[in-house]
């Protein structure tokens, strides 16, 4: 699998916990900066961004495994059988295989 997973829609929802508030956190440098948001603002923000991105094995680690927005380094919390589940889904799939050009 790449580096990067881009997760659809269906998918990034799909692993946010069930509750109200959904904690984030903003890493830059050596600091983190938490803070909670409303569950309905995390789901716009996942539907008008058109999907979110896997965080990596760190963010993963630290139940904080969906990506909002990489530039920003946003991050939001997951639910952890949930997002265990979507790792083994998306650890099944094949690779996509490179065609040689015919040229």
């Amino acid at each position: 699998m790449s580096d990067r997973y881009i997760l659809t829609v269906e998918e990034a929802l799909s692993v946010i916990p069930d509750a109200e508030f959904i904690h984030t956190v903003i890493v830059g440098g050596s600091m983190m900066l938490g803070a909670d948001w409303d569950r309905e603002d995390v789901v716009e923000h996942v539907t008008k961004a058109g999907g979110a991105q896997l965080g990596g094995p760190l963010a993963v680690g630290m139940g904080h495994g969906l990506c909002l927005d990489p530039r920003r380094r946003l991050f939001a919390a997951h639910d952890p059988e949930r997002m265990a589940a979507l790792e083994a889904t998306i650890a099944a799939e094949p690779e996509p295989q490179s065609v040689a050009d015919p040229a």
